[in-house]
This record gives C-alpha cells, sequence and structure tokens, in this order.
C-alpha cells in the first residue's frame, strides 16, 4: 500500500510540474512588456526637473527663502533629487498603464470594427502604428497629470501646514523630498490583482 501511494504522489508530483511549467510558459507569453526609450527618460527627467520649479519658486515668493550662496547648492542637491524621484515614479506609472490602456484600446476598436484580424496586413500595420501612437501619448498625459497633481498637493500640504513652522530650508528638503519620495513609493507598490 505504501509503494502505491508513493506512485500515485509521484504521479502527482510529476503532472503538478508540467501543469506549472505549461501556465508558466503561458503567462510569459501573454504579457506584453515595454520599455521605456532613452529619449522618453530624459524626458521624464526634465519634465520632473520643471516640476520641482513650481514649489522652489513658491518658497522664494511666499515663504521668503533667498536663493544665495550656499542655498543655490541646496536648492539644485534638492530639485535634482526630488526631480530623479519624479523621473522613476513617471517611469513605473507610465509602464503599468500603457498595458491597460493598449488593452482597453484593442478592445474597443474591436467592438466598434469587428475583428481587427479581417483587416489586411497594410492596413493592420497602419493601425498598429496609429494605435501605438495614440496609447503612449494617452499614457504620458496621464501619466504626468497624476503624478504631479500627487506631487503639488503633498508638498503644499507639507510646506504650508504640516512644516510651516519649521525652518524654511528645513521646510524646503523635508517637503521636495517628502513629496517626490511618497509619490514613488505611490508608484512602485503594485495593485492587488482579486
Amino acid at each position: 500500500m505504501s509503494q502505491a501511494a508513493a506512485q500515485k504522489q509521484k504521479l502527482l508530483k510529476r503532472t503538478r510540474t508540467e501543469d506549472d511549467e505549461f501556465l508558466d510558459s503561458a503567462l510569459e507569453q501573454s504579457r506584453i512588456v515595454f520599455n521605456l526609450n532613452r529619449n522618453q527618460k530624459i524626458f521624464f527627467f526634465c519634465f520632473a526637473y520643471l516640476t520641482t520649479f513650481l514649489p522652489s519658486y513658491l518658497y522664494q515668493g511666499v515663504k521668503g527663502l533667498d536663493f544665495s550662496g550656499l542655498t543655490i547648492a541646496l536648492y539644485l542637491s534638492i530639485s535634482s533629487i526630488a526631480a530623479f524621484l519624479l523621473s522613476l515614479a513617471y517611469e513605473n506609472i507610465f509602464l503599468r498603464t500603457r498595458v491597460t490602456l493598449s488593452e482597453r484600446f484593442d478592445k474597443v476598436i474591436s467592438e466598434a470594427k469587428g475583428s481587427i484580424g479581417k483587416l489586411n496586413k497594410q492596413t493592420q500595420s497602419e493601425y498598429k502604428i496609429k494605435k501605438d501612437k495614440l496609447t503612449e501619448l494617452g499614457t504620458t498625459g496621464y501619466t504626468l497629470f497624476l503624478t504631479n497633481l500627487i506631487f503639488i498637493i503633498v508638498s503644499l500640504f507639507l510646506g504650508f501646514y504640516a512644516l510651516s513652522r519649521a525652518d524654511v530650508r528645513v521646510n524646503y528638503v523635508a517637503s521636495l523630498l517628502g513629496a517626490s519620495g511618497l509619490v514613488y513609493w505611490l508608484s512602485s507598490t503594485r495593485r492587488r490583482e482579486a
């Protein structure tokens, strides 16, 4: 009886490994992987750097932070770190939402026009190029809007409410780094799939 049970477990183990290998290969084939090219990464960093100018300008105009001497070095270093974290957040959100937007676009077009597979090869390639451009444009806009909205709201909350009694330089450093760190952390967490 123990030999029969051992053979049965061995057979179940073999079947599980075959099923697991099949499921793993199917999962890898179904994943859509998008990578950012160098120009997109540079664009995201430059846009993030420009985004960090707004809180800096507010600190100069409203809080009276004087940009001279060592404060310029503080401004440049903190803005660079915040811009780097924001650009990483842009990349994370861009890569996550591009897949979703691409799938939704395919679903809407296939429902509106019928099956895309019925189109000839030239039309399919034109469709794919237009779809990729539209998907990239929509994803970029969504990414920039969402990330900048969260960053500006959190930096304003930290700078003008939570840390309003702190020294201006400490307030500036903590609000910019705290806001960009929070945005990066929110972008790097994965959604729980049901």
